[in-house]
């Protein structure tokens, strides 16, 4: 259930369970209206999803280029549950009766039963077995990672660093033409793969929705 008036996440989700059971490529952007008085039909009939809560990117994404009023359905469950996730991180949405879940922490092993075998993990995990011990061997790697970054910086292309403001940025690298191979490969993909899993195998890509945001977490959205 949403935590706030706003529940276009939960409308689409809706959306696309009701849409699941179906085999085409499409699927309207529209649903039903609510009965009307005493259950009667609506008279503002077939209302229009409103996706407003997805990025300018994604909507580009699920909507048919040749079809106005068409999603792509496949495109549409990935952008709805990317949201929903987003939702559920940031509480926008709750699960009635969560709270009856079991606290994962109890799960743990109590320190008294954990102490006495400390020594022994530590040491077949080659890491230090104290506080400071710990803190300092970390210290030491991101340390020397840092020289190493820092000594093959002059010639890493890929790399700038703003004069004026000190800030470090990376290159977007261009992708070569796909091999016959590659292209084979994706149409592969997209036969066997589970619905709403998206691939792009262009090298230097990430995989991710055609002209989305790639496969990192989509932002959650501002409420007013």
């Amino acid at each position: 259930m949403p935590t706030s008036r706003d529940r276009s996440v939960l409308d689409a989700l809706e959306h696309a369970v009701v849409q699941r059971h179906l085999t085409r490529e499409l699927i309207p952007d529209t649903v039903l209206a609510p009965p009307g008085p005493a259950g009667g039909e609506n008279p503002a009939g077939p209302q229009v999803l409103d996706l407003s809560f997805a990025s300018q990117q994604w909507r580009t994404t699920v909507y048919a280029k040749d079809r106005p009023g068409m999603l792509v359905r496949r495109h549409f469950e990935a952008m709805v549950f990317t949201y929903l996730v987003e939702e559920l991180r940031w509480e926008g949405i709750a699960v009635a009766g969560a709270e009856d879940f079991g606290d994962w922490t109890t799960m743990l092993l109590p320190w008294k039963q954990t102490a006495p075998q400390m020594a022994q993990f530590c040491e077949q995990a080659d890491i230090p077995g104290t506080a400071d011990g710990f803190v300092e061997n970390l210290k030491q790697q991101l340390t020397q990672i840092a020289g190493q970054v820092d000594a093959g910086s002059p010639d890493n292309a890929d790399l700038t660093i703003d004069p004026m403001t000190g800030v470090p940025s990376l290159k977007q690298r261009v992708g070569r033409e796909r091999t016959a191979s590659a292209k084979a490969l994706e149409a592969e993909l997209d036969q066997r793969l589970p619905a709403g899993a998206s691939w792009n195998t262009s090298p230097g890509r990430r995989t991710g929705p055609a002209g989305g945001s790639g496969s990192g977490p989509c932002p959650g959205r501002t409420r007013n």
